[in-house]
Protein backbone atom coordinates (compact mmCIF):
# COMPACT_ATOMS: atom_id res chain seq x y z
CA UNK A 1 0.00 0.00 0.00
CA UNK A 2 1.50 2.79 -1.19
CA UNK A 3 1.29 6.32 0.57
CA UNK A 4 0.66 9.97 -0.34
CA UNK A 5 2.69 12.37 1.41
CA UNK A 6 0.66 15.84 0.59
CA UNK A 7 2.87 18.94 1.83
CA UNK A 8 0.68 22.20 2.77
CA UNK A 9 1.90 25.36 1.38
CA UNK A 10 1.93 27.86 4.74
CA UNK A 11 3.30 31.02 2.79
CA UNK A 12 1.06 33.30 1.19
CA UNK A 13 1.45 36.38 -0.86
CA UNK A 14 0.46 38.68 2.34
CA UNK A 15 3.39 36.89 4.10
CA UNK A 16 5.69 37.29 1.62
CA UNK A 17 4.72 41.56 1.76
CA UNK A 18 4.83 41.41 5.73
CA UNK A 19 8.18 40.63 5.80
CA UNK A 20 9.15 42.36 3.15
CA UNK A 21 7.65 45.95 4.86
CA UNK A 22 9.14 44.86 8.68
CA UNK A 23 12.11 44.42 7.27
CA UNK A 24 11.86 46.90 4.74
CA UNK A 25 10.34 49.85 8.05
CA UNK A 26 12.24 47.78 10.98
CA UNK A 27 9.63 47.70 13.41
CA UNK A 28 5.39 46.65 13.41
CA UNK A 29 3.79 50.49 13.63
CA UNK A 30 5.76 51.41 10.19
CA UNK A 31 5.13 48.12 8.38
CA UNK A 32 1.57 48.37 9.42
CA UNK A 33 1.19 51.87 8.18
CA UNK A 34 2.58 51.03 4.72
CA UNK A 35 0.29 47.74 4.90
CA UNK A 36 -2.68 49.81 5.92
CA UNK A 37 -3.31 47.33 8.33
CA UNK A 38 -3.77 47.06 12.40
CA UNK A 39 -0.39 46.53 14.42
CA UNK A 40 -2.56 43.85 16.19
CA UNK A 41 -2.80 42.12 12.61
CA UNK A 42 0.20 42.13 11.63
CA UNK A 43 1.57 40.97 14.47
CA UNK A 44 -0.83 38.01 15.09
CA UNK A 45 0.14 37.05 10.86
CA UNK A 46 3.80 37.51 11.84
CA UNK A 47 3.48 35.08 15.33
CA UNK A 48 1.20 32.50 12.97
CA UNK A 49 3.83 32.21 10.51
CA UNK A 50 6.61 32.01 12.39
CA UNK A 51 4.69 29.35 14.17
CA UNK A 52 3.65 27.38 11.13
CA UNK A 53 7.66 27.73 9.87
CA UNK A 54 8.49 26.60 13.29
CA UNK A 55 11.48 29.51 13.71
CA UNK A 56 11.73 32.82 14.24
CA UNK A 57 12.00 35.23 11.15
CA UNK A 58 13.52 38.23 13.30
CA UNK A 59 15.03 39.19 16.65
CA UNK A 60 13.26 41.46 18.18
CA UNK A 61 14.89 44.35 20.17
CA UNK A 62 13.96 47.35 21.91
CA UNK A 63 14.67 49.71 19.34
CA UNK A 64 14.05 47.58 15.67
CA UNK A 65 13.18 44.09 14.29
CA UNK A 66 16.02 42.67 13.10
CA UNK A 67 15.93 39.81 10.48
CA UNK A 68 16.86 36.14 11.40
CA UNK A 69 19.25 33.75 9.01
CA UNK A 70 15.76 31.96 8.02
CA UNK A 71 14.23 35.93 7.77
CA UNK A 72 17.05 37.03 5.13
CA UNK A 73 16.41 34.07 3.19
CA UNK A 74 12.44 34.53 3.16
CA UNK A 75 13.26 37.78 2.44
CA UNK A 76 15.46 37.33 -1.19
CA UNK A 77 12.10 34.80 -2.13
CA UNK A 78 10.01 37.48 -0.87
CA UNK A 79 11.42 40.22 -2.99
CA UNK A 80 12.22 37.84 -6.31
CA UNK A 81 8.18 36.34 -5.79
CA UNK A 82 6.81 39.91 -5.48
CA UNK A 83 8.82 41.47 -8.35
CA UNK A 84 7.98 39.00 -10.87
CA UNK A 85 4.37 39.08 -9.77
CA UNK A 86 4.11 42.65 -10.34
CA UNK A 87 5.79 42.09 -14.06
CA UNK A 88 3.55 39.88 -14.98
CA UNK A 89 0.65 41.53 -13.51
CA UNK A 90 1.53 45.03 -15.58
CA UNK A 91 2.33 42.93 -18.64
CA UNK A 92 -1.25 41.81 -18.96
CA UNK A 93 -3.07 44.29 -17.93
CA UNK A 94 -0.95 46.58 -20.60
CA UNK A 95 -1.87 43.66 -23.13
CA UNK A 96 -5.34 43.76 -22.28
CA UNK A 97 -6.27 47.21 -22.01
CA UNK A 98 -3.97 48.14 -25.34
CA UNK A 99 -1.52 50.37 -23.62
CA UNK A 100 1.97 50.67 -25.09
CA UNK A 101 4.57 50.70 -22.59
CA UNK A 102 8.41 51.33 -22.47
CA UNK A 103 10.22 48.81 -20.10
CA UNK A 104 13.89 50.03 -18.87
CA UNK A 105 16.71 48.11 -16.54
CA UNK A 106 19.22 49.15 -15.00
CA UNK A 107 22.17 48.18 -14.23
CA UNK A 108 23.12 49.88 -10.93
CA UNK A 109 21.31 52.70 -9.10
CA UNK A 110 23.63 55.54 -10.42
CA UNK A 111 22.22 54.85 -14.04
CA UNK A 112 18.88 56.67 -12.42
CA UNK A 113 20.60 59.97 -12.32
CA UNK A 114 20.64 60.38 -15.65
CA UNK A 115 16.49 59.89 -16.25
CA UNK A 116 14.63 62.40 -14.96
CA UNK A 117 14.83 65.15 -17.99
CA UNK A 118 14.72 62.44 -19.97
CA UNK A 119 11.67 61.01 -18.79
CA UNK A 120 10.19 64.51 -18.81
CA UNK A 121 11.23 65.06 -22.29
CA UNK A 122 10.26 61.81 -23.10
CA UNK A 123 6.54 61.68 -21.86
CA UNK A 124 6.05 65.25 -23.89
CA UNK A 125 6.81 63.11 -27.04
CA UNK A 126 4.65 59.79 -25.82
CA UNK A 127 1.87 61.03 -23.66
CA UNK A 128 0.17 57.95 -24.06
CA UNK A 129 3.44 55.32 -23.67
CA UNK A 130 3.87 54.33 -20.15
CA UNK A 131 7.41 54.12 -18.26
CA UNK A 132 8.47 51.04 -16.43
CA UNK A 133 11.76 51.26 -14.75
CA UNK A 134 13.50 49.07 -12.49
CA UNK A 135 16.63 47.16 -11.78
CA UNK A 136 18.33 44.88 -13.89
CA UNK A 137 21.18 42.65 -12.20
CA UNK A 138 21.14 39.64 -15.42
CA UNK A 139 20.49 41.88 -18.39
CA UNK A 140 21.15 39.29 -20.89
CA UNK A 141 18.21 37.32 -19.57
CA UNK A 142 15.48 40.11 -18.74
CA UNK A 143 16.22 41.30 -22.24
CA UNK A 144 15.72 38.03 -24.04
CA UNK A 145 12.87 37.32 -21.76
CA UNK A 146 11.18 40.32 -22.50
CA UNK A 147 11.59 42.05 -18.69
CA UNK A 148 13.16 44.71 -20.26
CA UNK A 149 12.73 46.47 -23.77
CA UNK A 150 16.29 48.54 -22.54
CA UNK A 151 18.72 47.96 -20.36
CA UNK A 152 21.82 51.06 -19.50
CA UNK A 153 24.70 49.72 -18.03
CA UNK A 154 28.38 50.62 -17.94
CA UNK A 155 29.62 47.23 -18.01
CA UNK A 156 28.66 44.13 -20.44
CA UNK A 157 29.92 41.44 -22.53
CA UNK A 158 29.00 40.77 -26.47
CA UNK A 159 26.38 38.66 -26.59
CA UNK A 160 24.73 37.72 -30.16
CA UNK A 161 21.40 39.05 -30.83
CA UNK A 162 21.98 42.11 -28.69
CA UNK A 163 21.68 45.60 -29.86
CA UNK A 164 24.88 48.38 -28.39
CA UNK A 165 23.60 51.96 -28.62
CA UNK A 166 26.64 54.09 -26.89
CA UNK A 167 25.89 56.76 -24.85
CA UNK A 168 29.26 58.39 -23.66
CA UNK A 169 32.24 57.48 -22.31
CA UNK A 170 33.37 58.71 -18.58
CA UNK A 171 36.81 58.64 -16.07
CA UNK A 172 36.67 56.57 -13.52
CA UNK A 173 37.82 58.29 -9.80
CA UNK A 174 39.42 56.68 -6.84
CA UNK A 175 37.27 58.90 -4.03
CA UNK A 176 38.15 58.80 -0.68
CA UNK A 177 38.23 61.15 2.45
CA UNK A 178 39.81 64.18 1.84
CA UNK A 179 43.02 64.10 3.49
CA UNK A 180 43.58 60.31 2.48
CA UNK A 181 47.14 60.85 0.92
CA UNK A 182 46.07 58.90 -2.82
CA UNK A 183 43.61 61.99 -2.87
CA UNK A 184 46.05 64.76 -2.07
CA UNK A 185 48.50 63.12 -4.65
CA UNK A 186 45.35 63.60 -7.00
CA UNK A 187 46.95 60.24 -9.17
CA UNK A 188 46.92 56.77 -7.67
CA UNK A 189 48.63 53.54 -9.78
CA UNK A 190 47.83 49.85 -9.51
CA UNK A 191 50.55 49.52 -6.58
CA UNK A 192 49.34 52.31 -4.85
CA UNK A 193 45.85 50.22 -3.92
CA UNK A 194 47.43 47.85 -0.84
CA UNK A 195 45.41 48.08 2.32
CA UNK A 196 42.09 50.19 1.58
CA UNK A 197 38.72 48.27 1.74
CA UNK A 198 37.06 48.94 -1.34
CA UNK A 199 33.47 49.53 -0.93
CA UNK A 200 31.72 48.53 -3.74
CA UNK A 201 28.08 49.42 -5.33
CA UNK A 202 28.51 45.69 -7.03
CA UNK A 203 27.79 42.24 -5.34
CA UNK A 204 30.66 40.08 -5.49
CA UNK A 205 28.55 37.54 -7.63
CA UNK A 206 27.72 40.20 -9.81
CA UNK A 207 29.31 40.23 -13.65
CA UNK A 208 29.96 43.49 -13.17
CA UNK A 209 32.16 43.44 -10.65
CA UNK A 210 34.46 40.94 -12.20
CA UNK A 211 34.95 43.20 -14.84
CA UNK A 212 35.90 46.22 -13.11
CA UNK A 213 38.31 44.29 -11.10
CA UNK A 214 39.96 42.56 -14.20
CA UNK A 215 39.59 46.81 -15.72
CA UNK A 216 42.10 48.38 -13.02
CA UNK A 217 44.21 44.71 -13.16
CA UNK A 218 45.45 44.93 -9.54
CA UNK A 219 46.62 42.26 -7.80
CA UNK A 220 46.07 41.27 -4.48
CA UNK A 221 42.95 43.52 -4.44
CA UNK A 222 41.44 44.23 -0.47
CA UNK A 223 38.78 43.45 0.91
CA UNK A 224 35.59 44.65 -0.71
CA UNK A 225 32.52 46.12 1.04
CA UNK A 226 29.36 45.94 -0.54
CA UNK A 227 27.06 48.79 -0.41
CA UNK A 228 23.73 49.37 -2.61
CA UNK A 229 23.55 52.94 -1.97
CA UNK A 230 24.85 55.56 -3.57
CA UNK A 231 24.75 57.66 -0.61
CA UNK A 232 25.94 55.06 2.45
CA UNK A 233 29.00 54.80 0.19
CA UNK A 234 29.78 58.42 -0.38
CA UNK A 235 29.14 58.65 4.06
CA UNK A 236 31.68 56.01 4.34
CA UNK A 237 34.36 57.32 2.11
CA UNK A 238 33.82 60.31 4.16
CA UNK A 239 34.61 58.96 7.40
CA UNK A 240 37.60 57.21 5.80
CA UNK A 241 36.08 53.74 6.25
CA UNK A 242 37.34 53.02 2.84
CA UNK A 243 37.59 54.13 -1.00
CA UNK A 244 35.75 53.77 -3.68
CA UNK A 245 35.19 53.83 -7.74
CA UNK A 246 32.84 56.40 -9.27
CA UNK A 247 32.29 58.34 -12.41
CA UNK A 248 33.84 61.42 -12.22
CA UNK A 249 30.24 62.85 -13.21
CA UNK A 250 28.25 61.94 -10.37
CA UNK A 251 31.22 62.71 -7.88
CA UNK A 252 32.35 65.86 -9.41
CA UNK A 253 30.01 68.45 -7.38
CA UNK A 254 31.45 66.68 -3.86
CA UNK A 255 34.71 66.87 -5.24
CA UNK A 256 34.32 70.75 -6.13
CA UNK A 257 32.56 71.25 -2.57
CA UNK A 258 36.19 69.20 -0.90
CA UNK A 259 33.64 66.92 0.77
CA UNK A 260 35.24 63.90 -0.54
CA UNK A 261 38.84 63.32 -2.53
CA UNK A 262 39.61 62.04 -5.75
CA UNK A 263 42.44 60.60 -7.86
CA UNK A 264 43.11 59.65 -11.11
CA UNK A 265 44.51 56.43 -12.55
CA UNK A 266 47.94 56.63 -13.58
CA UNK A 267 49.37 56.38 -16.17
CA UNK A 268 46.45 55.41 -18.06
CA UNK A 269 43.16 56.36 -16.97
CA UNK A 270 40.36 53.98 -16.92
CA UNK A 271 36.73 54.96 -18.67
CA UNK A 272 33.63 53.02 -18.63
CA UNK A 273 31.41 53.30 -21.89
CA UNK A 274 27.68 53.62 -20.87
CA UNK A 275 25.61 51.86 -23.67
CA UNK A 276 21.88 50.87 -23.72
CA UNK A 277 21.30 47.19 -24.73
CA UNK A 278 18.38 45.94 -26.32
CA UNK A 279 17.54 43.10 -28.50
CA UNK A 280 18.52 43.46 -32.18
CA UNK A 281 15.27 43.77 -34.56
CA UNK A 282 14.53 44.32 -38.47
CA UNK A 283 12.61 47.28 -37.13
CA UNK A 284 13.10 48.95 -34.07
CA UNK A 285 9.78 50.65 -32.48
CA UNK A 286 10.49 54.78 -32.83
CA UNK A 287 9.57 55.06 -29.36
CA UNK A 288 12.63 53.11 -28.25
CA UNK A 289 15.40 54.99 -30.85
CA UNK A 290 13.62 58.40 -29.56
CA UNK A 291 14.37 57.25 -25.61
CA UNK A 292 18.00 56.23 -26.84
CA UNK A 293 18.24 59.58 -28.75
CA UNK A 294 16.70 61.92 -25.61
CA UNK A 295 19.34 59.48 -23.19
CA UNK A 296 22.49 60.79 -25.40
CA UNK A 297 21.07 64.39 -25.53
CA UNK A 298 21.06 64.42 -21.58
CA UNK A 299 24.14 62.06 -20.70
CA UNK A 300 27.32 64.08 -19.36
CA UNK A 301 29.02 65.81 -22.47
CA UNK A 302 25.43 65.76 -24.49
CA UNK A 303 23.80 68.78 -26.18
CA UNK A 304 21.14 68.96 -23.28
CA UNK A 305 18.50 69.96 -25.70
CA UNK A 306 16.43 68.09 -28.18
CA UNK A 307 14.93 69.10 -31.31
CA UNK A 308 11.48 67.22 -30.30
CA UNK A 309 10.00 67.66 -33.82
CA UNK A 310 12.95 65.60 -35.09
CA UNK A 311 12.98 62.90 -32.23
CA UNK A 312 8.89 62.63 -33.45
CA UNK A 313 9.44 62.80 -36.29
CA UNK A 314 6.98 65.87 -37.35
CA UNK A 315 7.14 67.87 -40.10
Amino acid sequence: MHCLHIHYMYLEIKHLNLVKNIAKTGNLTQAAHMLRLSQSAISRQLLDIEAKLGTDLFFRTKKKMILTSAGQELLKTAEGVISDLEHTEKQIMGDVHGNERLRIGMSCMLCYTLLPEVIRQYHALYPRIDLDIGSSEHYLSDLRSGRYDLVITSICKKHDGLRYDPIFSEEILMISAPDHPLARKGIFTRQDIGNDKVISIFHEDREELGMVLQMFKIENWPSIMVVEHFETIIELVKADIGISFMPRWIVQDLLDKGLIGGAGMSPDPIHLDWQVLSCQRKNTPKHFDDFIRLLKQFCPGGQESVDLRFCAGTP
